[in-house]
């Protein structure tokens, strides 16, 4: 078989880059990682998907998830408006995985098993393929990274029993005491400015702070940063 075949030569690849360039290829080879998965799969997708991909994402993921597989995604913080994101996070927070947004997403990642990592060749161009790679202190650095913008980040179906603040107002926040504009925050988190400055007045009135700088304080001390 294919896959016996791919586990016989993974050896011979280990510290190699491949890189991969057309569409049937790239499937090809996602399609034997999945099957030879055996712990987690950590992910994150920079572009909202539509409804049928994530539709297939569940069928493959139930599989996965029933025998024990760790399952994480990290989406852009505008995903956390399209309706059908949410329904799935919350499909699969129920099913025992986790999936969680970000402020910032540099490129398209899938670590298998915490020992192989797919990376899109060009964050700017998907035509120009993807790059599989499996050398040790390059993975590591991945998922460094994965773990990094994971902590950062928060639930995209979080529950009753999470803080007061809501997943944007903390990104909000984040934001702000990174110095960035209201249009750049708009742009973050595809939202416009007018929801932004709402946002931010009724941040304000909540922890009665007379300005911005005050508004950070205050969110600092209540440990939402």
């Amino acid at each position: 078989m294919l896959v016996d075949e791919y586990q016989r030569s993974a050896t011979r690849r280990r510290g190699e880059v491949e890189h991969l360039t057309g569409t049937d290829e790239i499937v090809a080879r996602l399609l034997e990682l999945g099957q030879n998965l055996t712990t987690s799969l950590d992910s994150i997708i920079t572009a909202t998907p539509t409804a049928h991909q994530l539709d297939q994402a569940k069928s493959d993921e139930a599989r996965d998830l029933a025998r024990g597989v760790a399952i994480r995604s990290i989406y852009p913080a505008a995903a956390r408006h399209e309706s059908a994101v949410v329904e799935y996070a919350a499909w699969l927070r129920d099913h025992g995985g986790s999936a969680r947004a970000a402020i910032s997403v540099p490129n398209r990642i899938l670590i298998y098993d915490r020992e192989v990592a797919v990376v899109m060749f060009d964050p700017d161009d998907f035509t120009r393929g993807a790059v599989i790679i499996n050398t040790p202190g390059v993975v590591a650095a991945l998922r460094g990274l994965y773990e990094l913008l994971w902590e950062s980040g928060t639930d995209l179906a979080p529950t009753e029993a999470d803080d007061a603040l809501k997943p944007e107002e903390r990104e909000l926040l984040q934001l702000l005491a990174k110095g960035f504009k209201d249009e750049a925050i708009a742009r973050q988190l595809g939202i416009s400015i007018r929801t932004v400055r709402r946002m931010i007045n009724i941040l304000s009135n909540r922890m009665e702070s007379s300005s911005r700088f005050a508004l950070g304080a205050k969110a600092a001390q209540r440990g939402w940063l």
